[in-house]
């Protein structure tokens, strides 16, 4: 069955679902694998100054429009991973963290929610060697960051009014993770090992942090290596899109049942926009927020090889981030 629309060609291919991105972002500034991580932040007030947030763990933050354009960038440094939540001690803003390598810290910044201005806050200097994935939550109207370590620890710290950063607990996966996401309605943490498995646990800070399986590599559902983790939430269904980076596509979950939906890949638009496809993703984020151009939501995923038409062929250029409608994946997927 074909699918078409300006956004999507939705024909299986060994089992993947293709869409194509709509915007492409301003490429990093860093060249090599450099682009790494994005995080949405939707203005209930004024949809189109909604922001994009894109890690370039060479050398900052990108801060982008919903056409791509980059903003803003803050030289803040290795900075590889980030995530928001609205502040749940302030009604005028969203905070923002994200890990840095050397030195190992996390770093708490604002949004301002009538300028759409970022401004870092806060370096915490942390007891882990290489922060890599980091995930937000608020629970009981407190927020937490998830922060893991490349050898598999990871540490859940508080972050109270006062922009005080405390642990409230710790545990070790086996192998390396990175992506991570947490359900905060139902205060569940949704974890990726990247060569093995996705986990769940209790976000609760004052459960023990027992890891359940979600879902495994194989079976040609996920393909190692697992890397960015993000949930679309309606008040329907909570879907949970894993980066499985070894096929360059998207695997889909149900969350209420851990059941598989399916995957889809980013290929080439030519339709007129000539934007490149993704692969090799590291990091996602997605947001079931309609907004201009992003017809039922927005998906955002990292693009490891970012590359420009020419008269004679393609030329690559600096990685950057593609934005696809959720409405091309739905209709693809048929949900």
């Amino acid at each position: 069955m074909w699918l078409l629309s300006s956004s999507c060609t939705a024909v299986p291919r060994e089992g993947l679902f293709l869409v194509s991105a709509t915007v492409e972002s301003t490429p990093v500034p860093n060249d090599d694998d450099a682009a790494d991580d994005p995080a949405i932040w939707v203005n209930t007030s004024n949809p189109k100054d909604s922001r994009i947030l894109g890690t370039d763990k060479r050398g900052g933050l990108q801060i982008l429009d919903l056409n791509g354009q980059e903003l803003e960038y803050l030289p803040l440094g290795k900075v590889n991973n980030v995530d928001l939540r609205s502040n749940p001690y302030e009604n005028d803003n969203t905070l923002i963290v994200a890990t840095r390598r050397e030195p190992s810290q996390l770093i708490l910044l604002s949004l301002d929610h009538s300028s759409s201005d970022v401004d870092s806050l806060q370096h915490f200097d942390l007891q882990l060697e290489t922060p890599y994935g980091v995930c937000a939550a608020v629970i009981d109207a407190k927020l937490y960051a998830i922060v893991n370590d490349k050898d598999g620890t990871f540490h859940q710290y508080f972050i109270d009014r006062e922009r005080q950063l405390s642990l409230v607990r710790s545990w070790k996966t086996e192998t390396q993770p990175e992506g991570c996401v947490v359900d905060d309605e139902n205060e569940v943490i949704y974890l990726g090992e990247e060569e093995s498995a996705i986990w769940s646990l209790d976000a609760a800070p004052t459960e023990k942090p027992l890891l359940q399986l979600f879902a495994r590599v194989g079976s040609g559902k996920l393909v190692a290596d697992i890397e960015g983790i993000s949930l679309y939430q309606t008040k329907e269904q909570t879907l949970l899109i894993a980066s499985s980076q070894g096929s360059s596509s998207y695997s889909v979950f149900n969350t209420a049942d851990s059941s598989f939906v399916g995957a889809f890949s980013i290929v080439e638009n030519k339709m007129g926009l000539k934007i490149d496809g993704t692969s090799d993703t590291d990091g996602i984020a997605v947001s079931s927020q309609t907004l201009p151009g992003f017809e039922g939501g927005l998906f955002v995923a990292q693009d490891g090889e970012n590359t420009v038409a020419t008269k004679n062929g393609s030329m690559n250029e600096n990685q950057n981030f593609k934005f696809v409608p959720w409405q091309a994946i739905s209709r693809a997927l048929g949900l």
